[in-house]
């Protein structure tokens, strides 16, 4: 059902909304997606809500090689990985 100020779901047993697909597909909200909902003046605000597990995040240490080898690649510094596996191939024979 629409309104003038935009579409009208219902409040089910469970206190449960249903976010109409067209609002979920602009803002790329899928099945078990995180939101924040919040009253804000007489108003239920809904933000989708982005989680970040501890185990993604980069250590100093690897953020400085991750920073380290995008500077190679800038620079052209770089071996492509089946070209390297020839190289240490041919490396490996010579010995």
């Amino acid at each position: 059902m629409t309104s003038k100020k935009g579409t009208i779901s219902r409040l089910g047993q469970r206190r449960q909304v249903v976010i109409p697909k067209g609002i979920c597909d602009a803002l790329r909200l899928g099945i078990g997606d995180f939101v924040a909902v919040e009253r804000r003046d007489g108003a239920v605000v809904i933000r989708p809500q982005a989680f970040v597990d501890r185990d993604d995040v980069l250590t100093p240490s690897e953020a400085r090689g991750v920073k380290r080898g995008a500077r190679d690649v800038a620079a052209g510094k770089v071996v492509d990985w089946t070209q390297y596996k020839k190289t240490r191939a041919r490396d490996r024979k010579s010995r």
